[in-house]
């Protein structure tokens, strides 16, 4: 008997919030192995490692698994393009993330991905706006030092 999908999902977001990140690959990898065709496993998985920067190409192949099954799922989207960005591929990336954002309810998290890959291209004005658009849902502390470093107001926080 394995457990489901899910718990495996809830067990490695405790984890991971606790930054425990090897325990949460260990978890993941064994959860890969009982549910492999899990697209919500390979997200998980994929993303974790690009935001560490690791298994980069292991990462890539988690989730282009994923967008095989659902090719419009915003968040896979952003990872996708969150690990192009990570191997300093700009362009590719910014395709994937610009499509993950164009939703106008997009994750403050999709916003800041975005503005990111568009400053690595060199646009810094739309960059200061998907960061502001970011910032005004999720006022998170490094989304307001990238505004201020672009000599750009911190917008207030939606109510």
């Amino acid at each position: 008997y394995f457990p489901q999908t899910g718990f495996y999902l809830w067990l490695a977001s405790l984890l991971e919030g606790k930054k425990a990140f090897p325990e949460t690959e260990r978890w993941l990898t064994e959860a890969l192995n009982v549910h492999p065709h899990s697209h919500e496993l390979q997200n998980f998985l994929a993303y974790m490692w690009a935001e560490q920067g690791v298994n980069l190409d292991k990462a890539s192949k988690l989730i282009n698994a994923a967008l095989s099954v659902q090719p419009h799922n915003a968040a896979y989207q952003d990872t996708k393009g969150w690990v192009l960005y990570k191997e300093g591929r700009y362009y590719d990336a910014l395709q994937y993330l610009l499509k993950a954002a164009e939703n106008d309810n997009a994750e403050p998290v999709i916003l800041d991905h975005a503005g990111d890959a568009l400053l690595a291209v060199g646009r810094q004005n739309e960059a200061v706006s998907f960061w502001t658009r970011s910032h005004k849902f999720d006022p998170r502390p490094a989304v307001a030092e990238k505004l201020r470093s672009h000599g750009a107001p911190v917008p207030e926080p939606d109510p």
